[in-house]
């Protein structure tokens, strides 16, 4: 299997087709019959095709696997960031916990209106730092390390620690 995890894309991507912000394609079958993941990853760059692919997305412009637990600024007042994910996706491509949040959200000022990510224990977390740290925690083995996360000190955005996550504290589900 191939594992795309702990990305943070600031910058700016842009390309004719297949464009994302954290990969270009996604694809489990051109090379070799194999499962890929894109997992807890954040984009708030812009993402942009010169040609005006439908191929383009905040996190993948096309997929043909999981992707999972991924956030992408998107703040329709401003125009800013893309408000879809993944471009194209095909049979088979599966999506979970994946939201656009505006920069209120994305800075952890305010929360989601819904659970961003529910831990296995049935804890949810609403906002995004909670809900990147969570999903890390949980997901946390031999194989799959994943990284902590913490705000940004100039807009509050997620940014890597490279330190082991801790379990943040949620919201209890009735």
């Amino acid at each position: 299997s191939a594992l795309l995890s702990n990305s943070c894309n600031k910058g700016e991507v842009e390309g004719r087709e297949n464009v994302g912000g954290i990969a270009g394609m996604c694809d489990t079958y051109t090379h070799a019959p194999l499962e890929t993941k894109i997992m807890n990853c954040v984009n708030v760059g812009d993402v942009k095709s010169t040609a005006g692919a439908a191929s383009t997305g905040a996190i993948c412009g096309y997929n043909v696997s999981l992707t999972s637990n991924c956030y992408w600024l998107y703040d329709a007042g401003t125009g800013k960031g893309m408000k879809q994910g993944i471009g194209i996706t095909s049979d088979g491509a599966k999506s979970e916990n994946c939201f656009a949040l505006d920069a209120s959200q994305m800075g952890g000022k305010e929360k989601y209106t819904g659970a961003l990510y529910s831990s296995p224990d049935k804890t949810s977390y609403t906002y995004v730092l909670d809900a990147l740290n969570a999903f890390a925690y949980d997901n946390y083995n031999s194989n799959i390390l994943l990284s902590g996360w913490k705000g940004g000190k100039e807009d509050g955005f997620p940014v890597l620690t490279g330190e082991k996550p801790a379990k943040p504290e949620g919201e209890s589900e009735p």
